[in-house]
């Protein structure tokens, strides 16, 4: 949503890039460290998806890798099969809700 001053301005826009394959399939977690939270959000989630799911989550930081910014929601989200499931750091009890109902 925006407000337009000049009528005659062009309209703002927010680039989504496609998802790249390599993140079609397994569990992404992408962060930056803006937030106090991250590191431990990154840390519980890493250890509970190995320990309860079996997964090797891939932990991608966003501030070493110059990697497209393919998700509009920023500094940390969380990917599973090439599904968001989550756009910003989540405590572990949360995570082990959304995978719940996300593997079944």
């Amino acid at each position: 949503m925006s407000y337009t001053i000049n009528k005659k301005a062009q309209v703002p826009t927010c680039r989504i890039e496609a998802i790249p394959d390599k993140y079609s399939t397994g569990l992404h977690i992408f962060y930056s460290c803006q937030c106090p939270y991250t590191n431990k959000a990154v840390s519980d989630i890493s250890k509970i998806a190995i320990n309860e799911f079996d997964l090797q989550a891939n932990v991608v930081n966003l501030d070493e890798n110059n990697l497209p910014k393919f998700s509009p929601f920023g500094t940390f989200h969380i990917l599973y099969n090439g599904e968001l499931i989550a756009f910003h750091p989540i405590s572990g009890t949360r995570f082990k809700n959304i995978m719940r109902k996300v593997i079944q």
